[in-house]
């Protein structure tokens, strides 16, 4: 590309406060899923599709073997019957739950202990941001677009997207060390700041201003 003028647009943006904000009444919640008051819960949120990456939690969660963690997935997608048959092939039809297609997921992610979003890839990933912007810890792919907002061990863990080790170790981390999931969603709602809507909107606002000043006179 040879433009001659080019402007950095922070992705489309994230309604930071929607999700900074929410309230929950959480027992509404565990009473929903089934699932027991001190539970440690992850929740990814993409189409249920190879690009998403979703297998290798569930590999992982088949490895740690960890009763109190329970996963939520929402959004549905063309491999939800083959994840129904490894859940069930894995015995974990009780820890780990597809939602479909959700309008809360500002509660859910208040709800959650964990973000993870294992894609193999991304455009920015919205998504994680809305995760971060609640105040949640990250577990993440090493890829390009997420890296713009992700650090090892500041946001969370950043591992390589297939490798199911990798992922069950960070989340055998983040759920033994809670000082540390603290510390990651505190920065990570400071980072979720810089792509806040009003920042984006703001400078289309600008663009737009000087494209017409120079070219409609």
């Amino acid at each position: 590309m040879h433009a001659k003028d080019v402007k950095y647009i922070p992705g489309v943006g994230v309604d930071v406060d929607r999700f900074a904000n929410c309230q929950i009444d959480r027992a509404s919640f565990n009473k929903e899923f089934h699932i027991p008051e001190n539970a440690h819960i992850l929740l990814s949120v993409g189409e249920l599709m190879e690009r998403k990456n979703q297998i290798v939690v569930i590999e992982a969660l088949h490895q740690l073997n960890n009763p109190n963690i329970y996963y939520l997935i929402v959004v549905q997608g063309y491999l939800q019957k083959m994840y129904e048959s490894k859940i069930k092939e894995y015995g974990l039809e009780k820890n780990i739950r597809l939602l479909g297609f959700r309008d809360d997921v500002d509660k859910l992610c208040k709800y959650a202990n964990c973000f993870v979003h294992p894609s193999i890839r991304e455009g920015l990933g919205i998504a994680p941001l809305e995760a971060m912007a609640s105040g949640l810890p990250l577990i993440s792919a090493n890829i390009n677009g997420m890296k713009d907002y992700t650090t090892q061990r500041k946001t969370g863990f950043c591992i390589h997207p297939t490798a199911v080790d990798e992922m069950a170790s960070a989340n055998e981390y983040i759920y033994t060390n809670k000082d540390f999931a603290a510390q990651c969603a505190k920065h990570n709602q400071i980072v979720a700041k810089k792509y806040d809507i009003t920042q984006s909107q703001a400078i289309m606002r600008d663009i737009y201003k000087e494209f017409i000043e120079k070219n409609c006179k």
